[in-house]
């Protein structure tokens, strides 16, 4: 991404200087320094490489990677019979208006590309050869009056001297810099220049006032005197003051200078810590080693942040490799890597901290060029470091901003030049082959035809008219900005490929990479591994609300809500945001005050599980006629504003009581529920006044997080970044865990983390905003929907809106869902449930939406009493599936549930079909002892969880939390509810009324009048709900982005109607789906899919097949081998309910065998792995 402009003649007189000082330089080291090559690097990077010391030094000459294209073979431009390339810049690269980037890249990506080729490659022009291109007669922008003498000046490349002299000889070029991402934009390749840069104080570089770069004066400062012997910088005539940097070209425009200054600091920065942790450290040690660091941070942002983010994949690093050459590639410098002038923006945004433009308004990018100025006039770079977070680059095509097609460096006629012209003449003076060959060159083959370079006909019909349809006369770089896309990246192939090879070669060759420089502590390494580039911003300057990624582009705070929560609430920008505590609304109850578990003394969690929670009766309806659409939804809910994860490495196992029947039949006296700690803000926890807190990991928003992920990677992952949508597999579900998302494609290692304690054989689940998503079919199966819905709204949008690019529809789609579950919520599903809230007044910045830990880890885990053990499917033609109805045992984590019935359809009926639980202190054995596997092989009990969840967690008892909450306390528990007999069980589990777990307390209270809960449990929800509404400032009856017959809209938005316009379901019988309302007439069918399992399995001989059958029947089971040949054959009588077989393969060899049960309607199959 080169563009600078600067005088010939003082290029000349600078290139000759630095040959003579390189001379001077080896010498030096050669005798003072040798021994350092081992710990530092040199300044002009010689004896980076032991064996070949000048590799990647300044001066080496770039590689040619491909045969030269010289048309006489040697030293003549390449491409002598193409057109004008002024004439192909008018008929191609003309851009009207602005074409974002889908991907939602922002303007960090070009301007961090810039930097680092600044620090990598610079070939200098040759002021005696000049390669002026010349203007069309009547070109509308620089001949408007037709003279015909027009010219764009452009003067070829320097090339070294004694080449070029025969095709055996042909011309290669000096590389004026290093080579290697070493921050030599920052201090320089030269010892003059960045001795000169250095403030020996400290290990420092010299700063101006405002800690900006330094100005060329005797000081540093812009009022001092001119230093006549300060480094040369590139500028336009005229100039007499500006700033100073490691490279010549920092001052080209005030995004680049921006960044040139955050990495100043960055180094200034990382002195102060050395010097703080040693006091004692020298001038010379605290400057080697702050620069040490800085190279490592810029090298891993390249490489873990940047390349990721444009799409490069680069195969993991295994160590130096001292014959990678990792100079820079002719073609890489002259063609792959000026990519990026089709992606700067015209706009330059300045921006204040909360993203609102400043007073002084944006600028444009032609005002930008060598305008140092601005900066100070700016108040310094920070409005330039926000502004780029939130604009998206242009997009990467063969289309140019007019500020750099006709204005580059000055108006037309008045000193204007054409980049795309001048690049694809560079190209051309470089001696590049044409695009064909050097696809060919990279193992790519060739195109036979236009149309193959790329999809879009009007493309494809221009390359043909501008190269008069010969394929293979292309200039490489038109060639490599006209192909298709890769999927996932920001090139095509050809580009993809030459990045790949290039930044594997700087990494690979590289002596000093940060992983292999074994002056670098393990620990230092680590945490430069883990520096992301908004870390090096926001601890530089006073940036506090970055995105988490800045290469992305974050949507204006004022706009649109983010996906992380930050901004919403703009006086307190991190309330409801991810990764901020919940919200201790009643006291902590620690045993000790600070973080041991809360009820020391109160009863064993599954003995409790035991005596109140055993659900004898089969099932026990709900009193006001709700479906399995309550609990389902609650669920979705719950995975869209709440997420506390464990501390795997802090368990707090339950133990089980010896001759549980369940879990301990055999009275062994060892066995124990697993459950760790939850994980905890380490910085609390340290003493009564500091207890622990907890983190939400998703936001607290009801924002879609469960659709659209509460961090950046999660939701670009999820992104088609093609007309706004969302990924999908086949049959229009979640996309999976692999890289095109479809079910056939390989696993993407790279894929977002999901939850999957049952991991399915065939390694592969879905994908969702939240990584509980695969937990049931039923939960599952309403995040598919709202993904259809999103994507449905995005075709909606795009009719209407033709012009709108990716992000806009992304995020006008993703508004119009999260206000859809936003009015589900509050007006069906709760008042559905009896919950009745005030009306809505309006936006209160000062409630914090943050969710209650008592809310969290006790109130609404009261669902959990509500879910039935069987998950009703419902075909098309409103009958019973053919596979049967399945049980939730077997449902856990199992996305093959949602394949074998050909959709979510058959659950989103089966839902209004049956009558969920009613909320009491009894939960179903499923849950209670079947939780992720049967007991004694990974089955769990949810009640005991629950119980010791809140104990962990540190709430209070019942009657405190009531108190606290401004009720009654209980004073016996005889008032507990008016069930004697529960209240007997409770009595016999805690025997102190004041001891009783919070969660066991609600769930016994008797509801209130009309809806699901107690006077505590409803109280808690309500206040939960409200602070979740009043406290968002993008609640959508608040969001500014939706007019008034958007919100009449959506308020009038049912469940029902989100289903009907994404499914073809047509048996609800109404649009009430939260309540029963039974579309079969019986709720009983035969084996369903679902109901055969062996364990262990993998086995070694003996196997036990669990066999659920609703009624009783008679079955054959058949056992064959991998060749379809039968092994075993036998018929077996079937009792309703649970049934257990034993099959023998002992004898057997080892492998794969299938088994079936055939009951003479259905098949059912299950894989055994013989070991």
């Amino acid at each position: 991404m080169v563009l600078y402009y600067f005088s010939n003649q003082d290029l000349r007189h600078k290139h000759e200087k630095m040959k003579n000082r390189l001379i001077l330089t080896f010498i030096f080291l050669l005798l003072i320094t040798i021994n350092s090559f081992s710990q530092n690097r040199s300044i002009d990077g010689y004896g980076n490489n032991e064996s070949y010391p000048v590799r990647g030094a300044v001066g080496d000459v770039q590689i040619w990677s491909t045969a030269p294209g010289f048309s006489d073979g040697y030293a003549a431009p390449a491409g002598q019979n193409r057109m004008n390339t002024r004439e192909i810049s008018n008929l191609i690269f003309q851009q009207e208006g602005l074409i974002n980037d889908p991907m939602g890249l922002s303007d960090y990506n070009f301007v961090w590309g810039q930097f680092i080729d600044h620090d990598i490659t610079l070939v200098h022009n040759d002021d005696h050869d000049a390669l002026n291109i010349q203007v069309p007669k009547f070109d509308p922008w620089m001949d408007p009056f037709g003279s015909g003498s027009a010219i764009i000046p452009m003067m070829r490349a320097l090339h070294e001297e004694g080449t070029g002299t025969d095709i055996n000889n042909p011309r290669k070029y000096p590389n004026s810099i290093t080579a290697f991402i070493d921050g030599s934009n920052v201090y320089g390749s030269d010892e003059e220049t960045a001795l000169w840069l250095r403030a020996f104080v400290d290990g420092k570089l010299k700063t101006s006032q405002g800690e900006l770069l330094p100005y060329n004066t005797i000081t540093g400062e812009y009022e001092a005197p001119v230093d006549q012997n300060a480094p040369f910088m590139a500028m336009l005539p005229g100039e007499s003051r500006w700033f100073v940097a490691g490279d010549i070209r920092a001052n080209e425009n005030v995004l680049l200078t921006a960044m040139h200054t955050t990495w100043v600091r960055e180094h200034n920065y990382q002195c102060d810590k050395l010097r703080a942790a040693n006091p004692n450290m020298t001038d010379e040690a605290i400057y080697q080693k702050a620069r040490k660091i800085v190279n490592g941070e810029m090298q891993s942002i390249v490489y873990n942040e940047w390349l990721p983010a444009v799409g490069v994949q680069i195969d993991a690093y295994t160590g130096y490799d001292p014959e990678v050459n990792p100079q820079i590639m002719n073609i890489f410098s002259t063609a792959a890597y000026r990519y990026g002038h089709t992606t700067i923006n015209s706009n330059i945004h300045r921006m204040d901290q909360f993203g609102h433009t400043m007073s002084m308004g944006n600028m444009t990018l032609a005002e930008a060029f060598f305008h140092s100025d601005v900066i100070r006039e700016t108040e310094g770079i920070e409005p330039f470091l926000k502004g780029m977070c939130h604009q998206l680059e242009q997009a990467f095509d063969c289309k140019m901003i007019d500020d750099l097609r006709n204005a580059l460096f000055g108006p037309p006629g008045a000193g204007g030049m054409d980049l795309a012209a001048i690049n694809m003449m560079r190209g051309r003076e470089r001696g590049l082959a044409d695009y064909n060959s050097v696809r060919e060159s990279f193992g790519l083959s060739a195109h036979q035809s236009f149309d193959q370079i790329c999809s879009n006909p009007e493309l494809v019909q221009q390359l043909y008219e501008v190269y008069e349809g010969n394929i293979s006369n292309i200039d490489p770089w038109v060639g490599m900005l006209a192909e298709n896309r890769l999927p996932g990246s920001l090139f095509g192939e050809l580009v993809n490929s030459i990045m790949s090879v290039q930044f594997t070669a700087l990494r690979n060759g590289d002596r000093f990479y940060f992983m292999n420089d074994d002056q670098l502590t393990a620990e230092e390494k680590e945490t430069i591994n883990n520096t992301v580039l908004s870390d090096i911003i926001s601890r530089n300057s006073d940036m506090p609300t970055l995105s988490e990624n800045v290469f992305y582009a974050s949507p204006i705070p004022n706009e649109i809500r983010t996906i992380t929560g930050v901004n919403n609430n703009l006086i307190k920008p991190e309330w409801g945001s991810r990764g901020t505590h919940l919200v201790h609304f009643v006291s902590s109850d620690f045993s000790d005050g600070i973080s041991a578990p809360a009820g020391a003394n109160r009863r064993n969690a599954r003995e409790v599980s035991n005596i109140v929670f055993d659900q004898e009766e089969k099932n026990i309806p709900n009193k006001l006629g709700l479906s399995d659409y309550v609990y389902a939804w609650g669920q979705f809910i719950d995975h869209d504003i709440s997420l506390t994860q464990n501390n795997n490495s802090e368990s707090l196992l339950i133990e089980v009581p010896t001759f549980d029947p369940w879990f301990d039949p055999q009275g062994n006296g060892n066995v124990v529920i697993p459950m760790a700690r939850s994980a905890f803000d380490p910085s609390t926890g340290t003493s009564p006044e500091n207890p622990r807190k907890f983190k939400n990991e998703i936001t607290a928003f009801i924002d879609a997080s469960n659709v659209y992920g509460s961090e950046e990677a999660r939701s670009n992952w999820l992104r088609t970044f093609e007309d706004g949508k969302l990924k999908t597999s086949d049959g229009n579900l979640l996309p999976y865990n692999t890289y095109d998302g479809s079910y056939e494609d390989n696993i993407d290692q790279n894929a977002p983390g999901m939850d999957h304690p049952i991991i399915p054989q065939d390694g592969k689940w879905f994908i969702a905003g939240d990584r509980r998503a695969n937990e049931n079919p039923l939960l599952t199966s309403i995040h598919t929907l709202f993904v259809r819905e999103h994507n449905r709204l995005c075709d909606e949008i795009l009719e209407a809106h033709p012009n709108w690019f990716d992000d806009q529809i992304y995020h006008q789609a993703r508004r119009i869902v999260i206000g859809a579950i936003e009015s589900i919520v509050f007006y069906e599903w709760l008042p559905a449930m009896g919950v009745e809230m005030d009306p809505y007044t309006g936006y209160k910045p000062n409630v914090n939406p943050q969710i209650m830990n008592v809310f969290a880890a006790a109130a609404y885990r009261y669902g959990h009493t509500t879910i039935n053990s069987k998950l009703f499917r419902i075909d098309e033609n409103c009958q019973d599936h053919e596979n049967g109805h399945a049980f939730l045992k077997y449902a856990f984590f199992n996305p093959e549930m949602i394949r074998e019935v050909n959709g979510i359809e058959p659950y989103l009926t089966g839902m209004v079909n049956q009558q969920q639980q009613d909320l009491d202190c009894f939960i179903i054995d499923d849950l209670r002892n079947f939780l992720f596997g049967a007991p004694g092989s990974g089955g769990m009990d949810l009640a005991a969880i629950n119980l010791m969840r809140g104990r962990d967690r540190g709430l209070p008892d019942y009657n405190t939390v009531r108190e606290q909450f401004g009720f009654a306390k209980k004073q016996s528990f005889a008032t507990l509810s008016e069930d004697v007999i529960l209240n007997q069980k409770l009595y016999q589990a805690y025997s102190d009324i004041n001891d009783i777990d919070v969660w066991a307390g609600i769930l016994a209270e008797d509801h209130v009048e009309g809806a699901m809960f107690g006077d505590l449990g409803i109280y808690i929800i309500m206040e939960q709900f409200i602070a979740l509404r009043d406290g968002d400032r993008f609640y959508f009856e608040n969001d500014p982005g939706l007019s008034n017959e958007d919100i009449l809209n959506l308020k009038a938005t049912r469940l029902s109607d989100i289903i009907r316009r994404n499914t073809n379901i047509e048996c609800l019988p109404n649009d009430e789906v939260f309540y029963y309302n039974p579309i079969t007439d019986t709720e009983e069918t035969s084996l369903a899919q679902t109901q055969l399992k062996a364990s262990p399995n993998p086995t070694q001989g003996y196997v036990q097949l669990e066999i659920e059958s609703n009624n009783p029947e008679e079955i054959n089971l058949t056992v064959y081998n991998t060749l379809g040949q039968l092994i075993q054959q036998s018929q077996i009588s079937l009792f309703e309910g649970s049934n257990t077989v034993e099959l023998n393969l002992t004898g057997m060899a080892n492998g794969l065998y299938s088994v079936i049960i055939d009951n003479g309607n259905q098949k059912v199959l299950s894989k055994i792995i013989k070991q």
